[in-house]
Parts: structure tokens; C-alpha cells; sequence
């Protein structure tokens, strides 16, 4: 999988600013304003006791770079469960523990990591 730094431009614009790549700034693609959007738009569906057992699934870290030097990190995980369900988790430092996400929304972001981030490893299945 690959790796891509995200830059948030002119956040105190009338749109709120937009997402745009790091090594291409000047681009007017809208991919990744998309993706960062559906990205932090992702639905919790329940908070887990306890992390998942993730040993069989993928997984993609993020690590946010703020202006102010903060930084704070995320992690998605998706696979098949014991019964064959698809399943998508999530955990941030904005969480806490770990959450199962909303199927529908998490498979669509899982789906764009290749295209957004780089890289041609197959995320896996996105839905079922």
C-alpha cells in the first residue's frame, strides 16, 4: 500500500477549505477532498469492549498532522468474522477504543484506499 500526505487549505474559507495531495497541491481533483470527507463522515455502529481480532483482516494506519504540531492517529480494519460477515472497525485517538463502522460507508472508503493513497494492493472485499 502506499503512502500520500494530505494538506487542509484555507480552512477558514466559505467551503471550509479542501483536502489536496502534498506532492500535488495545484491539483483541482476532487478525489481526495472526497475521500478525506467520506473518511471523517464514517458512522459508528457500536463501541466494542474490547479491540477486535483483527490477526486475519487488513488493515491501513493514518497519522493527522495539525498546524498547531499536534498530531492524532487512526486505524481502519476490515476482514470476515467467524460467522462470514463482512465486518469494517475503526479506532482514533477522537474514539478512544475501538468501534465497528456502518458497512455501506466504511466499504466505499476501504474501496478508494488504492486510488487515493497509492500503491495497487487490493483492499479485499468491500461488501457483502
Amino acid at each position: 500500500m502506499g503512502k500520500r500526505t494530505f494538506v487542509h487549505k484555507d480552512s477558514t474559507g466559505p467551503q471550509g477549505g479542501s483536502w489536496l495531495a502534498e506532492d500535488d497541491e495545484s491539483s483541482t481533483d476532487t478525489l481526495y477532498a472526497n475521500w478525506m470527507k467520506k473518511f471523517m463522515r464514517q458512522s459508528l455502529v457500536e463501541y466494542l469492549d474490547k479491540a477486535p481480532q483483527t490477526t486475519s483482516y487488513k488493515t491501513c494506519r493514518f497519522t493527522f498532522f495539525m498546524e498547531n504540531g499536534e498530531k492524532s492517529t487512526a486505524q481502519l480494519a476490515w476482514g470476515t468474522d467467524q460467522s462470514g460477515k463482512q465486518r469494517y472497525y475503526g479506532q482514533s485517538d477522537f474514539s478512544g477504543d475501538w468501534v465497528r463502522l456502518e458497512p455501506s460507508t466504511a466499504s466505499s472508503v476501504i474501496a478508494d484506499i488504492p486510488s487515493v493513497l497509492g500503491g495497487s494492493e487490493d483492499p479485499g472485499p468491500t461488501s457483502k
